[in-house]
């Protein structure tokens, strides 16, 4: 949330982390540093979000990419979003892609989405090292303990490609 357009080099496709904010007095955002030095970072942009993030840059009102909605700060919006204003964002776009329970709670935090980059990029073979800085992982250990869970899941779903292969072929063999 404390990532501001100029931080985005479109002719690079990289993002550049260097903040983040603290919300110890929600209604009074503040920006700090990345919790360590691996959480200042340069994030390449993925190939599918850069025209999408290019024309958001286009139409911007406000320095951030998450500003304030419109509806606080007095009817200005822009600057950084205070923690009730965050939330009611995100349960706003979780109900605008369907991720909200039967009361209209959302079923997703922003947190999983790094999971789920996670779990991406290790089904697409990217190696740890790379999704250590990526992430902003401190160590290459708390990346790996995320991809052992992957690697298990994995491994379970491989086995059972495999089976179902080997039935298949025992079927075909056993019928000829």
């Amino acid at each position: 949330l404390a990532l501001q357009w100029e931080y985005i080099d479109f002719k690079a496709k990289e993002i550049n982390v260097t903040k983040s904010i603290d919300y110890t007095n929600g209604a009074h955002p503040t920006y700090k540093p990345p919790k360590t030095e691996a959480g200042y970072r340069v994030v390449p942009i993925v190939g599918i979000l850069l025209e999408p993030l290019q024309k958001a840059a286009g139409m911007a009102k406000s320095d951030y990419v998450f500003p304030c909605p419109s509806s606080n700060r007095g009817g200005q919006g822009g600057g950084l979003m205070t923690d009730r204003a965050y939330e009611g964002a995100w349960a706003r776009y979780c109900a605008a892609v369907g991720l909200v329970d039967d009361n209209g709670k959302p079923t997703l935090t922003a947190h999983q989405l790094r999971h789920g980059t996670a779990t991406m990029m290790f089904e697409a073979n990217v190696d740890e090292l790379t999704a250590q800085r990526i992430l902003g992982h401190s160590r290459i250990e708390i990346t790996r303990e995320i991809y052992t869970d992957l690697r298990r899941a994995q491994k379970i779903k491989s086995i059972g490609k495999f089976n179902r292969g080997m039935a298949k072929m025992m079927a075909k063999a056993q019928g000829t």
